[in-house]
């Protein structure tokens, strides 16, 4: 897994199908059981907005003060002005939850939907008195047309919030548009929008699959364990994240604003970590796209240190794991941008060091000796999908220290089963 100091857990999908990762085969000792997170279809939308009961805006409303009011579950039919050489025109609206007995919080969708293709629309929640609390434009290659959504923003009981709905870029033309409020309790396995500092995590449990949105381009959720999570002393964690169609995510590891480790994934692919510090915060990115229907869901498991393997971060010379001993082996895991670095010890006379890297089925591995400074002083990539790479004879002073570094070709995984790396320092040939 790539790490970097100096960054938290980044955070924050399910099987359309089947999921997009590649094949890996059961190999040896995976270590613990994973529960793998499969991806499901988004749920059917039709029409729903056009179905709510409606009303008319009434103007004025361009102001927070003048703010018509909008039940949850009810929608607005509205329009905003042409106003060539003024201020473009901007609508506002006020939310009020009602404040029923041991009622739990509760999640809406907002959606704004532009009835021509005059131009897209853009929405913003804000408390009453004025303060924002988020905001959103059409995702990413939406079509024209297409609907403004804040997917799931969570309120308490008794709460008012207000919206803004104006034009995301200036018209000529007016734009009616229809906006839409409903609201639906929270789970208790949701992420609680806004979440996009650290200040306000949504709580994460272990063993269980949590759920959000990558509502809106470069969307940050964070997660945070509790203290009393149950997670073993000096023990590691497995995250998987799964994959949203059209977004390519981001997952980070670590305490307060500084990660300790992160993986990413490419577009519609999951993201997956093994292993891994048990920080308690993590940080879910949208690096690439968004997706206002196609949850992400997110599981974390955690399990005491595997013997014999690998500890993330290792992936550069300072924070190689070291291997002690003339001959040994150790397993690791590897996902798409993961590289594993390991420093090893030779004997106090001189020596031939000899390294073998064995992938699991469907993998191509790649095995390379660096510097100090992380150059590339050996690489061994001779053997295709499967086949084992091998460093022989390699010549080194008594007590140096030799980097070794293993990857993978871009998209393989060893993740439900491991690598083995294993090294023998015996007698140079001739002494």
């Amino acid at each position: 897994m790539r790490a970097r100091s100096g960054w938290l857990l980044a955070i924050a999908p399910l099987a359309m199908g089947c999921s997009r990762r590649p094949h890996v085969g059961a190999r040896g000792d995976a270590g613990p059981a994973v529960v793998l997170v499969e991806r499901a279809p988004p749920p059917a939308r039709d029409d729903a907005m056009a179905r709510l009961p409606a009303t008319d805006e009434v103007e004025p409303n361009d102001d927070i003060l003048h703010a018509q009011t909008l039940a949850p579950g009810t929608a607005v039919r509205a329009n905003l002005e042409a106003r060539p050489g003024q201020p473009a025109d901007v609508d506002w609206y006020q939310v009020a939850i009602p404040a029923t007995a041991n009622a739990g919080p509760s999640v809406l969708r907002i959606e704004a939907r532009p009835e021509t293709q005059a131009a897209p629309l853009r929405l913003e929640a804000h408390e009453v008195d004025g303060k924002p609390i988020t905001d959103a434009e059409p995702v990413p290659d939406a079509p024209a047309g297409a609907a403004t959504v804040i997917p799931n923003l969570a309120v308490d009981a008794g709460r008012t919030i207000a919206l803004m709905v104006t034009a995301a870029r200036a018209t000529p033309v007016a734009v009616p548009y229809r906006l839409a409020v409903t609201v639906a309790p929270l789970g208790a396995d949701e992420e609680r929008e806004p979440n996009d500092r650290i200040e306000q995590a949504s709580p994460l449990a272990l063993g269980v699959a949590e759920s959000g949105y990558f509502g809106r381009r470069g969307d940050r959720d964070w997660l945070r364990l509790a203290p009393d999570a149950g997670v073993p002393d000096g023990g590691a964690l497995s995250i998987e994240l799964s994959a949203v169609d059209g977004v390519s995510a981001e997952v980070r590891v670590g305490e307060g604003r500084h990660a300790i480790a992160e993986a990413r994934g490419g577009r519609g692919e999951e993201v997956r970590m093994k292993n891994a510090p048990a920080a308690g915060a993590l940080l879910l990115e949208a690096r690439a796209g968004a997706n206002v229907d196609e949850r992400w869901s997110l599981r974390v498991n955690a399990a005491p240190a595997i013997d014999g393997a690998e500890r993330e971060p290792n992936d550069k010379p300072s924070l190689a794991n070291p291997l002690s001993g003339d001959i040994g082996q150790v397993a690791g895991w590897l996902w798409p941008g993961d590289h594993d670095v390991y420093r090893l010890t030779a004997p106090a006379s001189p020596s031939a060091l000899r390294l073998e890297l064995v992938p699991p089925a469907g993998v191509d591995v790649k095995l390379e000796r660096l510097n100090d400074k992380g150059s590339v002083l050996l690489k061994v990539d001779e053997g295709k999908v499967g086949q084992t790479e091998r460093i022989e004879g390699l010549a080194v002073a008594p007590g140096e220290s030799v980097l070794v570094r293993v990857s993978a070709r871009a998209h393989d995984t060893a993740f439900d089963a491991p690598y083995q790396l294993s090294w023998v320092f015996g007698a140079v040939k001739g002494q």
